[in-house]
């Protein structure tokens, strides 16, 4: 990779930032297994211009680099470290990350590499044998209860390996070097609310009006092709009883996810034609964002409060998201995250009541989002 990307010892001050990179992929129809890839993150920490020749992105699939994949039943840590240990890796980058074993790469020198990890939160978790007890202690940063997670969640630095007797990484990765996929955040968080109306639209007393709002929900979601199209709210049997009466939950991925939003930033360099024009780009212009506005009026909340709250929460999660998406952070926009951060917080909780913001998707991911643009602006 060294090679491949022309990377001097001088542009690194001797020094590589390597990230490991797990994911789920599909190479075999139906069958669904974990990725293990690898890239390099030094040029985009150096805030390259997207038109220097060098440039890559560490999001790009065209550079990331397969090491493997494997089938798991179960994703749990004994699993992980299970595969792990029969392979060099652990030793490799447990090695490197003490300094004792560099990088060699022909006429080009010795070079220390520096390793991160990025992946979705339950895998991080698993790495880390954090997934005990999820529920009361969601957190992969610290050791804080559910209850309080929120107050003062991004003023101070990882500690969980400190306080957490069961911490067994597989890795020699400190926390500080984790970065959570901030498009599974957006699934889930997404997923969550989506399924928050629902329940509401489901709960609604007056039959008739329960039957026109679930049928304009599933009409809204099957227009965005979520479940290829054929949407059906219909009672969830295995978690129904007699007593409770639940709605079955739909489900989304990024792509789906990301229409609720406004426009993507769209970063990728433009292309020239041979006869030296730019192709035009209409995919993104026939794509409708910002669909949780129509989502939101879907289903009529009578209550002003809560209805304006539920709309201030889809504007902090849109606001959130976008920022994500900018390449570079500036300590104003730490603060700008933060407050947005305290309106989501505020805003949920007036919307659907504080049994709901303890869900571990919705407070567990903007905690630990929160807590990665804390290491990456690196402030005390």
């Amino acid at each position: 990779m060294v090679e491949l990307y022309n990377i001097s010892h001088a542009e690194t001050n001797g020094v590589l930032n390597f990230v490991l990179k797990m994911d789920e992929c599909e190479i075999l129809k139906d069958v669904k297994m974990e990725r293990v890839a690898i890239t390099l993150m030094d040029r985009a920490m150096a805030n390259m211009p997207r038109d220097d020749p060098r440039y890559f992105s560490v999001q790009s699939k065209m550079n990331l680099w397969w090491l493997g994949t494997f089938l798991v039943v179960s994703e749990t840590y004994e699993a992980l470290e299970w595969i792990f240990r029969r392979t060099p890796l652990p030793n490799i980058i447990n090695a490197q990350m003490r300094g004792q074993k560099t990088l060699s790469v022909p006429n080009r020198g010795n070079f220390q590499v520096t390793w991160h990890l990025a992946s979705d939160l339950k895998t991080l978790k698993c790495l880390y044998n954090c997934n005990r007890g999820a529920v009361t202690l969601p957190c992969l940063y610290c050791m804080e209860d559910s209850k309080t997670l929120e107050s003062k969640w991004w003023r101070k630095a990882p500690d969980r390996h400190q306080f957490d007797k069961d911490f067994k990484p597989i890795f020699d990765i400190p926390l500080s070097n984790v970065h959570i996929c901030t498009m599974h955040a957006l699934c889930r968080v997404i997923e969550k609310l989506v399924n928050l109306y629902i329940g509401f639209a489901w709960k609604i007393r007056n039959q008739t009006e329960q039957k026109k709002g679930i049928a304009a929900l599933e009409m809204l979601l099957g227009d965005m092709k979520l479940h290829k199209g054929e949407v059906q709210i219909v009672q969830d049997k295995k978690k129904s009883s007699n007593e409770i009466d639940i709605p079955r939950k739909v489900s989304l991925g990024g792509v789906k996810a990301r229409r609720f939003l406004s426009r993507p930033i769209d970063n990728r360099r433009q292309k020239l034609t041979k006869r030296g024009k730019y192709y035009t780009r209409t995919h993104l212009s026939r794509i409708e964002f910002e669909q949780w506005k129509r989502f939101h009026n879907t289903v009529k909340d009578h209550q002003p409060l809560s209805r304006h709250a539920k709309a201030e929460v889809w504007h902090a999660v849109d606001i959130i998201f976008q920022m994500l998406d900018k390449e570079t952070w500036t300590t104003s926009d730490k603060k700008t995250f933060q407050t947005t951060l305290d309106l989501f917080k505020k805003e949920f909780l007036k919307a659907w009541e504080d049994i709901n913001i303890t869900h571990y998707m919705v407070r567990e991911v903007f905690h630990c989002i929160n807590v990665s643009i804390y290491i990456y602006l690196n402030e005390d």
